[in-house]
């Protein structure tokens, strides 16, 4: 769970229920779909990616300590079936690496722009604070969505390794597809409903 305490006029984060944590095992209250083959090559040149390396370039010059730990990511009209439809994205960030969660750092971007980080001193929970992973795309995991059978438009997507017990060995894509939270492995391409 992500809990960040924002001050008063921020739009707050998604809650527990729009972006969920890690689903237990498959077995237990969830299904599973383990990867068929490699997972395919990432391209350094991917859009979204390179979006990553941007909130990171500026947030860092400002705060230099900065990691970013979640972007979270929605389209114009709230539905989104390809990577392409996720234009506004907010970047979260633990303020300093060696004081990990003592502060958070949020940076906007909307309509092709990104707005000024924001220093809070709010710590944001529920996330582990480590720099999100550039192991899979999001074009990937939507296929890998799409390929478990999830057909079904989604209205936000998350990057984030959840801080839960036990703590996940990957980092997830998680999907909020009507009611549910579907997330896509970054390491393995495993498929898991919550």
């Amino acid at each position: 769970m992500v809990l960040l305490i924002l001050p008063a006029g921020c739009p707050a984060p998604a809650t527990l229920s729009e972006v969920g944590s890690p689903p237990p095992a498959a077995d237990v209250g969830g299904s599973a779909t383990e990867t068929r083959a490699p997972l395919p090559e990432v391209n350094p040149n991917d859009p979204r990616l390179q979006l990553l390396a941007r909130a990171e370039k500026i947030v860092e010059a400002e705060h230099p300590r900065a990691v970013l730990v979640e972007a979270r990511g929605t389209s114009a009209d709230g539905t989104a079936t390809t990577a392409d439809d996720i234009l506004t994205w907010r970047f979260l960030f633990t303020g300093d690496s060696e004081t990990p969660g003592a502060t958070t750092v949020v940076l906007e971007y909307a309509a092709g722009e990104f707005g000024e980080p924001e220093l809070l001193t709010q710590r944001l929970v529920g996330t582990m604070h480590e720099r999100l992973p550039r192991t899979m795309t999001l074009t990937t995991a939507i296929q890998f969505l799409r390929d478990a059978g999830h057909d079904d438009p989604f209205s936000q997507v998350v990057l984030r390794k959840p801080l839960t017990f036990p703590v996940p060995d990957e980092a997830f894509y998680i999907f909020t597809v009507g009611e549910q939270a579907v997330f896509v492995g970054t390491e393995t391409g495993k498929v898991n409903v919550e």
